[in-house]
């Protein structure tokens, strides 16, 4: 059996630091699940002081590849932040839209697409083929889901089903917990 849900989610914005030391970045696979219609803030190398060097500051230009790019370490045409600059403080949105009314890719729920570095953090060798970092693994796994319309096969429960189960109860609680509050405040301020 086939259970269908139709849910309204707010639009909601994740943050990733793009640079070695974040925690994601750690995992064989990094991989971000995010909602079709929410947005992803790629957040590059900042350095406000001087006490670095410039050489020993992490530079980056982040890529948008296919999956064999991904597999093989190797970048596409597509830019999607240039973080070439520590000094200043360098954020890109990623808006996950279907239609995306900036200049940035479109997306479609179901579908995963994939972010990468190539080189190392030499300015010189920035968007150089050479894998450097790749071996740092400074690539990325964007698994765009949607909450709108998530079809669930009731004998193999999965992920989205509990979160989307879950998501739904939270939404019936928290709406439940605002209409309380009110008819207890107008019945509070009615009395006096």
């Amino acid at each position: 059996m086939i259970y269908s849900f139709t849910l309204l989610k707010p639009t909601f914005s994740k943050q990733l630091y793009w640079n070695k030391s974040y925690t994601l970045f750690f995992e064989i696979k990094p991989t971000v699940f995010i909602n079709l219609t929410d947005n992803l803030e790629i957040i590059c190398p900042f350095y406000p002081s001087n006490n670095v060097c410039f050489d020993c500051r992490e530079k980056y230009i982040v890529y948008m590849v296919n999956e064999k790019q991904y597999e093989e370490c190797t970048t596409s045409d597509i830019i999607i932040v240039n973080c070439s600059n520590p000094n200043e403080d360098i954020f890109f949105t990623l808006w996950i839209e279907e239609m995306s009314p900036f200049f940035t890719p479109s997306f479609k729920a179901g579908k995963k697409y994939y972010l990468l570095s190539t080189s190392t953090d030499n300015r010189n060798r920035l968007g150089k083929n050479d894998g450097e970092v790749c071996c740092s693994n400074l690539r990325l796994i964007i698994d765009v889901f949607s909450w709108k319309s998530a079809t669930v096969n009731s004998e193999t429960f999965s992920f989205n089903h509990t979160l989307i189960g879950l998501s739904s109860v939270i939404s019936f609680l928290f709406i439940f917990g605002l209409t309380l509050l009110i008819l207890l405040f107008k019945q509070y301020c009615s009395k006096r």
